[in-house]
């Protein structure tokens, strides 16, 4: 009751409309999908070792050096950390230049760049990019 002794009036219920309740099941479908597939990746847990392609993805003069751009990607299912790339430069089948580098950290399908410096012009010689070896983070 109110002060002045009437019956209150309790506030008029309201149904939702047939758009809120789409909206509302599109949204319990989508976090059902999520939990889901973190549980199916979970449960899975691909335990293939890193598989590391390399690529060229740019050559450039860089004052009185070459620079050969690349890009690594993991391709595999764990994490190599300390990941150790080396790249040689042949003319024929005589190797006249090396270099390496190291990417810290290259998850599982994660992919990073880096670069090499050389004397020589790479375009005008064959070149090999190889990972050579990784740690377990």
């Amino acid at each position: 009751m109110n002060p002045a002794g009437a019956p209150s009036k309790s506030p008029k219920t309201r149904i939702a409309s047939p758009l809120e309740w789409a909206v509302a099941a599109v949204g319990v479908a989508l976090v059902a999908a999520l939990i889901g597939y973190l549980g199916y990746v979970a449960w899975r847990g691909d335990e293939q070792p890193p598989r590391i392609a390399l690529r060229v993805v740019d050559i450039e003069r860089a004052g009185e050096h070459w620079l050969l751009r690349f890009r690594a990607e993991n391709e595999g299912g764990q994490t190599a950390a300390d990941l150790r790339i080396v790249a040689e430069l042949f003319r024929g089948r005589e190797v006249i230049e090396t270099g390496e580098v190291t990417l810290q950290y290259l998850p599982a399908g994660g992919r990073g760049e880096g670069g090499f410096f050389f004397r020589e012009n790479p375009r005008q010689h064959r070149v090999r990019l190889s990972p050579v070896s990784y740690r377990t983070p």
